[in-house]
């Protein structure tokens, strides 16, 4: 009888193949439904032995056998599929093995924090103790975020308000305690910086920012020569316009320097301006060509002030007459008192105002300011 040889005994994972073979002999046949000849390539779903039967040239026969033993692949189980917004990140994780490897660049590991930009699925290779693998995959879907937009950078002058505008999402919340809508009317104190948080249809939020910067307005005082026939701005470096206070505010012909030298009797004063921003100083007396401070005889106060409401004139004088101007030298009809010294300025637009009072004394301005 023939020697007849199968090969070694092989260990497999499920769904691979192995090849068998047999010598010894001059013809062979095999069971499983191989057939003849002395090599196959075989990928069992369970542990199988397969007999091979070798025949010689004088037709004398022999057997062998070898058993493919087949491992179970581990079950291998990628975490849920997950949406999240543009920009957001997300655990992505795997169990059911020994040992994991990700597809896009993750490596190796159970879990991972993922942050497409796109919807991307992102397959896991898991290995068993038998050195056995599985797949899984987990997809992650990509919403689109909003594309926010808070607006140009603005300046304004003190006590100015600005508007704030977003667009580009459904809904929108601000910082600063403003709450929320798109649109928001702010008036700040110092230069401020406003996030917007704007929310699509799909839930996903984006944010931007606005700075409101707010201009620093020069020091609107004045200092007089020591022969006190100079009236001279404290600030120094910008704009001046000298004015006659007793001429509702019209600017002093040709006086544009920091300082003024005044050739005739009245009442003065400097309007400072900085970045388009302007203060006016108060009114300075002016009598028999010098200036002097104690020129004002009566003592006059404005209470409150700034105000929004109702200001009383004080003063130990005896009030004639009573006149609001503008900054523009516009006459601004606001409701007084009988005795003239309340004016109520409920109505009138935030800024500054004048007051000319006509006193025992003479006439004096008066500065105000409407919040």
């Amino acid at each position: 009888m023939p020697t007849v040889l199968a090969s070694t005994d092989e260990t497999i994972c499920d769904g691979d193949n192995v090849a068998i073979s047999a010598s010894g002999a001059n013809s062979y046949s095999w069971d499983n439904s191989l057939g003849t000849g002395s090599s196959h390539s075989v990928s069992p779903n369970s542990t199988t032995t397969y007999t091979v039967t070798g025949t010689d040239g004088n037709g004398c026969e022999n057997t062998d056998d070898v058993t493919v033993t087949v491992n179970s692949l581990p079950t291998v189980v990628a975490s849920s599929d997950e949406t999240i917004c543009d920009g957001d990140n997300v655990t992505i994780s795997a169990n059911g093995a020994n040992s994991y490897s990700w597809d896009n660049s993750l490596g190796t590991g159970s879990s991972h924090s993922v942050s497409p930009n796109t919807t991307t699925t992102y397959t896991v290779t898991g290995t068993d103790g038998n050195n056995c693998e599985n797949s899984d995959e987990v997809t992650i879907t990509v919403l689109e975020s909003p594309v926010v937009d808070a607006g140009n950078a603005i300046s304004i002058c003190p006590d100015e308000s600005a508007t704030l505008a977003a667009t580009g999402a459904l809904s929108y919340s601000w910082d600063n305690g403003l709450g929320t809508g798109s649109v928001q009317t702010v008036t700040p104190s110092s230069t401020t910086t406003y996030t917007v948080t704007g929310t699509g249809g799909n839930g996903c939020t984006n944010t931007d920012e606005v700075t409101v910067t707010v201009q620093i307005v020069p020091d609107n005082g004045v200092t007089l020569s020591t022969d006190e026939l100079t009236i001279t701005a404290v600030s120094s470096g910008i704009d001046y316009t000298w004015v006659d206070c007793n001429n509702n505010f019209e600017p002093v012909p040709g006086e544009t320097d920091q300082s003024f030298t005044h050739s005739q009797s009245g009442s003065f004063a400097v309007i400072v301006s900085n970045n388009g921003c302007a203060d006016t100083s108060d009114c300075i007396v002016v009598d028999d060509l010098s200036v002097s401070s104690n020129k004002i005889n009566p003592s006059i106060t404005l209470v409150p002030n700034p105000t929004n409401s109702i200001t009383k004139i004080v003063t130990d004088a005896q009030i004639n007459k009573v006149q609001v101007v503008d900054f523009s030298g516009k006459i601004i009809e606001v409701p007084q008192s009988e005795t003239k010294t309340e004016l109520d300025f409920t109505n009138l637009s935030r800024g500054t105002y004048f007051i000319n009072i006509e006193t025992s004394y003479g006439s004096y301005v008066e500065r105000v300011v409407v919040m």
